[in-house]
């Protein structure tokens, strides 16, 4: 699978289910980190596969592939490259 346009294919990072002190955590909001598999052609930001990125929860079109956690992130929505 590969993005196209100004859209970056993202894996979702799983959301932490407990602390480092081994205490359960309740998960309100959905993960907005995550790693680049595949960036299209005409992105305007300096991102390459393998990068992990904070990208803004709004403008992410989430998809359900092969159960793993996975959006689709326009450039404009990149918040920082980590």
């Amino acid at each position: 699978m590969k993005a196209v346009g100004h859209n970056l294919l993202v894996r979702r990072d799983a959301p932490e289910t407990e602390s480092a002190g081994g205490i359960a955590l309740v998960i309100e909001e959905k993960q907005k980190v995550g790693a680049v598999l595949s960036v299209g052609d005409k992105v305007d930001v300096t991102v390459v596969e393998g990068d992990r990125i904070v990208f803004s929860q709004y403008g992410a079109l989430e998809l359900g592939l092969d159960d793993e956690l996975m959006v689709l992130v326009r450039d404009t929505d990149v918040q920082v490259v980590l």
